[in-house]
């Protein structure tokens, strides 16, 4: 009887037999225990991206390099230790066991240790520009000025995408809602963020002249930073800021990461706030005491006045008591008052007509001074005036003709140019001008000017004959 078999069939059903399939769970479960196995502590080196911590506070994300990724894990019992915060970009050391998640199917690192790469280095340049800044003074507690009680107005530097500021808002809105806040962006992290907080810095620090009118001045200033590590600091740690915070004119305040981060700012500063939010406190705490206070001054004068109210209230039923029926005196009273009214009513139309009459008759005065009929009768006054000169400007140019020509007439009889032209001359010395009036004055060889009527002579004296004064 043949085989109902092939030969396929029957190699098929042998494999069969000897065939392990597992489910996927299966499967997951025994990659999950060998890899812990095999793997169950390992330091990993690498770049954090896609960070992300939940409301559980655990820590998600990935380490990668050039060629690879894993995913990594740190739950927050191991996390809460942590000197730093992790962010995209930084680059880590990383302790812990490998494993599997099993509902994804990804094998993770579990960590149970992460510290940031170089910050040894970091560290000593830090400790070295602390001892530097230390010993010039920058930390000594006699320059730091006092912190304002009550701020009206009150300047924060800091990233407007960061997370310090919200939360910093949400205290000052809650506890001193009358506290004006103007924020002063800045980078905060990376190259050239000391700059910009310096920049920053001095423009808070601007003139009281420089405010709008409508604005109290600038009292207090707070920079401000979420926390980080030492590289993520690092620009509150720079030479340039802390010399731009000692040289502020108004008080700083530094909020700069965790309670456990200290940066160079921190003690430069004039006050150093563990986290934003306790500065937020801070500045806001004693405008809400007062507030405080108040309320509960106001809640005891209530009570005060509301004693009091009583207390009279009970005076004025113990009073009634007493006082015999007012309602004749009343009466009496309220005719007097309608009395009264009839007389005032009178009088004060009498006054009416009177004042009536003195507005009226000061109308009547002000209309003869009104400019205009005052400027009528300048006008007319004006054109008599000019009328009359008119008429008396001839005559008084022809007597002042008359008068003129009599003046020349005696002028032409006095001239020496008449006395020239009946024969006379003028002698004068060449040199000086000097008239000559006798033969005295010059020698011979001298030279003389003859003034003619018409024209001169120069001449040279040949000689001389005295005169009869001069020979007595």
């Amino acid at each position: 009887m043949p085989c109902p078999y092939d030969e396929k069939t029957v190699t098929d059903q042998m494999n069969n037999l000897f065939r392990q399939v597992y489910t996927v769970s299966e499967l997951t479960a025994k990659i999950k225990g060998q890899l812990e196995k095999d793997f169950p502590e390992v330091w990993v080196q690498g770049q954090i991206s896609n960070f992300r911590k939940p409301a559980s506070g655990h820590m998600y994300f990935s380490l990668k390099d050039e060629k690879a990724q894993l995913h990594a894990v740190m739950y927050k019992f191991q996390n809460l230790y942590l000197a730093f915060r992790p962010e995209d970009g930084m680059e880590v050391l990383c302790r812990g066991r490998i494993s599997v998640y099993e509902a994804r199917g990804e094998y993770q690192i579990i960590l149970d240790q992460m510290e940031p790469r170089g910050i040894g280095a970091l560290q000593k340049a830090f400790e070295q520009l602390k001892a530097r800044l230390e010993k010039e003074g920058l930390f000594d507690p006699a320059r730091k000025r006092p912190i304002p009680q009550y701020p009206r107005r009150v300047g924060i530097i800091t990233s407007p995408q960061g997370a310090a500021l919200p939360d910093m808002l949400r205290v000052i809105r809650r506890k001193a809602p009358g506290l004006q806040v103007l924020i002063i962006p800045s980078r905060v992290q990376g190259e050239g963020a000391a700059a910009e907080l310096a920049h920053a810095l001095a423009l808070a620090n601007l003139p009281e002249a420089a405010t709008p009118p409508d604005r109290p001045a600038m009292e207090l200033v707070v920079l401000a930073r979420g926390g980080g590590s030492l590289e993520d600091l690092w620009a509150f740690n720079e030479e340039a800021l802390a010399r731009a915070i000692a040289a502020s004119r108004l008080p700083v305040i530094s909020a700069v990461g965790h309670e456990v981060d200290w940066t160079i700012a921190d003690f430069v500063a004039d006050y150093r706030a563990a986290t934003p939010t306790a500065a937020a406190e801070r500045i806001a705490a004693a405008e809400a005491d007062l507030v405080e206070r108040l309320l509960e001054i106001e809640g005891r004068l209530g009570q005060a006045l509301i004693s009091r109210l009583e207390s009279w209230r009970e005076r004025v039923r113990l009073l009634l008591r007493a006082l015999s029926d007012p309602r004749p005196m009343l009466a009496d009273k309220m005719q007097r008052v309608d009395d009264l009214s009839f007389r005032l009513a009178a009088a004060g139309r009498n006054r009416l007509d009177k004042v009536q009459g003195q507005v009226q008759a000061l109308k009547r005065e002000l209309w003869a001074r009104e400019p205009r009929f005052k400027l009528k009768q300048d006008r007319l006054r004006f054109q008599a005036l000019f009328a009359s000169m008119a008429a008396a400007g001839p005559r008084s140019l022809e007597a002042a003709g008359a008068r003129l020509e009599l003046a020349g007439q005696k002028l032409e009889a006095f001239s020496p140019l008449r006395t020239l032209a009946r024969g006379y001359s003028i002698a004068r010395r060449s040199d000086s001008g000097e008239l000559l009036r006798q033969s005295g004055q010059v020698e011979a060889g001298d030279r003389i000017d003859v003034l003619l009527h018409q024209g001169s002579l120069a001449c040279e004296v040949r000689g001389k004959k005295p005169g009869p004064e001069e020979t007595t």
